[in-house]
């Protein structure tokens, strides 16, 4: 799967996962330009949205962990690590009052259930995070883990408000 955003100059990027690899390709009047390797540990959880006219992404990597990069660095803003236990789920990105957020789910071992965490990035190098929001108590197995059709958190945040768009 893969996803196109429109940028300045009737250019467009492409960005998409491969195997264990991130790759964005530009696509402009003249054609397609080669891919450029964005990440080589990939695991699952791609998620991406347009900040500040630049493109930020996100994903769980192989050693568990939870990256937010931009595609103009190649070192992660910001890592939550994953101590190599799969315990982070469903990173959503998305802007919100000209805040870049992160939503992930995490495995609470001690409640034995996941809880909503949120990341907020006034400053992209400053990041504020809000107190874990405990999700009902349903079995593990009832979340998805990793869902290429629709990110859960934003859903998951509607049915904790009453049902309320964001």
């Amino acid at each position: 799967m893969s996803n196109v955003y429109s940028v300045g100059n009737n250019r467009q990027l492409i960005i998409y996962a491969a195997g264990s690899n991130i790759f964005l390709r530009i696509a402009h009047f003249g054609g397609l330009e080669r891919p450029i390797v964005l990440a080589t540990d990939y695991n699952h959880g791609l998620n991406e949205c347009v900040y500040n006219d630049t493109l930020y992404y996100t994903y769980i990597s192989t050693d568990n962990s939870l990256h937010i990069k931009n595609i103009m660095e190649s070192q992660s803003i910001y890592t939550v690590s994953g101590n190599n236990i799969p315990e982070l789920y469903n990173p959503s990105i998305c802007v919100c009052n000209h805040s870049l957020l992160l939503f992930y789910l995490k495995n609470n071992p001690l409640l034995k259930h996941l809880c909503l965490h949120c990341l907020s990035f006034g400053d992209i190098h400053n990041c504020t995070e809000a107190f874990p929001v405990p999700l009902p108590s349903l079995p593990l197995s009832h979340y998805p883990k990793d869902s290429h059709t629709e990110h859960p958190c934003p859903r998951y945040l509607r049915i904790l408000s009453g049902g309320a768009a964001l």
